[in-house]
């Protein structure tokens, strides 16, 4: 089960990554910072990553707890992103891009583990 699961989460993952990936270059485009763009891509994906979550990965329903608990998990996630993003980009001095992949291979597996235990815990 968990590993259907990993796998469902995985392409999830991939259209989620898709989605927040195209918003951050997007803004970046504009004009937008960089730790401005990763905000703003960061806080889209965790709405489309709850639905996606509770629809497609794990099959639960939505619950107000569930719904209540699930950014928490993105919180601790943003603040290790947002640092990485901060010490790679205006210390080592890579692109926001390349930067932002290095995040995402980090954040991607603990972002799986971190969510089963919510749906687990608190869907229904």
């Amino acid at each position: 089960m968990i590993r259907q699961e990993f796998l469902r989460f995985i392409v999830g993952g991939l259209l989620n990554t898709a989605v927040t990936f195209a918003l951050f270059e997007a803004l970046l485009w504009t004009g937008v910072p960089h730790l401005i763009a990763y905000t703003v891509a960061y806080l889209t994906g965790i709405v489309f990553s709850y639905w996606l979550s509770a629809h497609f990965v794990f099959r639960k329903a939505k619950t107000w707890s569930s719904a209540a608990v699930f950014p928490m998990v993105y919180v601790a996630q943003y603040f290790i992103g947002a640092g990485l993003m901060w010490l790679l980009v205006d210390h080592e001095g890579i692109s926001p891009t390349w930067a932002l992949i290095v995040v995402l291979a980090i954040n991607v597996p603990l972002s799986f583990l971190l969510a089963r235990l919510v749906f687990r815990r608190f869907g229904t």
